[in-house]
């Protein structure tokens, strides 16, 4: 980036600058004439050992905010920029009259999700199922390619440094994979030019750096796909509300009851009656202890009144001391269902909290790559709302021309999500568990991959889709 932000310094107004493909620098004057500085900083990088060049507008252009255009933005940048350094002598070149002043863009809703289409070079930002900002990128070239699937922001960082490409920067830093492959300024040429990160232009690296946070769902794809509202008897709903029990209630439950209509003798004339509140139900179901102090006349008979008192009064045993719980992290938690292993995934809080055995009907075909999105809950809270995308397939086709054999790849419709989730049977007890647990922004990834290698510490559930169908 610091041959960008020298290059955009002489671009203006006042200069032109033009670097043959040979690498020769040549500064052509159109108003002035470049400083001796300027013209040594391009001797240097524009030389045959220097980077190379872009022009500005391929890192801060071809991007697109809906509702208000990248050149608006500006505008009202460089019209806030002068209105500060105006000074009160001059209120008029704060805000002309007639015009309202610029409002914020409105806060989104949320989740947000990114789809990168690599066959369109475009990056698409969904407020739930709206489209809200849209973007040319620039992925990965065919020796260094982009991975396809489902991903999610697992780490940001404003300033970035490459530690792989001998620290090459990488402004607005959006990793999700550990592996290196992440979301970050660069340059943006119009076709695959990366190792396998996915370029972003300035302006909107930035704007989308402040928008994201970390969590949010990125898809990568080959061919564009967008989130729809979809419903299923089988998705998650929220756990019902329990009214909270009496606590008397509840101990008086625990002791076992009187027959009816066996009467129990009472030890001593002087026994006080059972009181009637409600607070004392338990002498209702055991007499109260003797009060005598006279001690039996023999042993017999003493011996004769212990099982007595030990059937009225039974032992009651010091309940175990169980380890307390770890609490679980924040954040909405995320289900993946992988018929490779035949299991449910819950994690929460990039950590795992359990995972238990599924049943698969016809487990030898295919359930396709599902994602589930629970958005709100129902008005009634008895169901979520659910935004689903289904990843696509694609085919390897061969082509032989006069030049040799061509190998593309062919899309072709994903399997039905519907389908999929009527063939998998989640048992009662994981359900109910995933029930407390779910609330909005919640997900659920049906694969038939494994966890696969990028799924590890400190990540949400990764699915690699980098398989085609023959």
């Amino acid at each position: 980036m610091l041959q960008q932000q020298h290059f955009a310094r002489i671009s203006g107004p006042s200069a032109r600058a033009l670097l043959s493909v040979s690498g020769a620098a040549l500064l052509l004057a159109v108003v002035g004439a470049a400083s001796p500085a300027q013209a040594q900083f391009f001797n240097y990088y524009g030389g045959s050992g220097g980077p190379a060049f872009y022009p500005r507008s391929y890192f801060d252009g071809g991007y697109t905010l809906h509702g208000h255009s990248a050149r608006k933005a500006a505008r009202r940048a460089a019209s806030h920029s002068t209105s500060r350094h105006s000074g009160p002598s001059d209120p008029g070149a704060r805000q002309k009259p007639g015009k309202e002043a610029a409002k914020p863009d409105p806060i989104p809703q949320g989740p947000l999700t990114l789809v990168v289409s690599i066959a369109n070079q475009h990056v698409t930002v969904f407020d739930r199922d709206t489209p809200i900002m849209e973007s040319s990128v620039s992925t990965g070239i065919p020796g260094h390619p982009t991975p396809t699937g489902i991903f999610s922001v697992i780490e940001k960082q404003r300033y970035h440094a490459s530690n792989i490409y001998s620290g090459a920067p990488m402004p607005y830093m959006q990793r999700i994979t550990w592996s290196g492959i992440a979301l970050h300024q660069g340059v943006v040429p119009g076709h695959p030019a990366s190792h396998g990160c996915i370029r972003l232009p300035e302006a909107f690296a930035s704007r989308l750096f402040r928008t994201t946070k970390v969590g949010v769902r990125v898809l990568v794809t080959n061919h564009p796909v967008e989130p729809t509202e979809f419903s299923h008897p089988r998705l998650f709903t929220p756990a019902p509300a329990v009214a909270a029990a009496d606590p008397r209630d509840a101990f008086a439950s625990t002791l076992p009851a009187t027959p009816t209509g066996t009467k129990v003798a009472a030890t001593d004339e002087k026994a006080t009656a059972a009181p009637t509140n409600a607070g004392d139900r338990i002498s209702d179901a055991f007499p109260a202890p003797t009060t005598s102090t006279t001690p039996p006349t023999t042993t017999a008979d003493a011996k004769s009144s212990m099982p007595v008192i030990m059937a009225q009064f039974p032992a009651v045993q010091a309940p175990a001391t169980a380890a307390p719980e770890k609490p679980l992290p924040p954040g909405p938690i995320s289900v993946f269902i992988s018929r490779k292993e035949g299991k449910i995934f819950v994690r929460k809080g990039f950590q795992p909290v359990f995972d238990a055995p599924v049943t698969i009907d016809r487990p030898d075909q295919a359930l396709g790559t599902h994602l589930f999105t629970a958005v709100s809950q129902k008005d009634d809270g008895s169901a979520m709302r659910w935004l689903e995308v289904s990843m696509p397939q694609e085919r390897r086709v061969t082509e032989r021309t006069r030049r040799g054999v061509h190998e593309t790849l062919e899309a072709i419709p994903p399997l039905n999500p519907s389908e999929a989730l009527d063939r998998i049977t989640i048992p009662a007890e994981t359900m109910a568990r995933i029930s407390e647990m779910l609330t909005p922004g919640a997900s659920l990834i049906i694969s038939d991959q494994g966890l696969g290698p990028e799924t590890g510490r400190g990540t949400d559930f990764i699915v690699l889709t980098k398989y085609y169908v023959r």
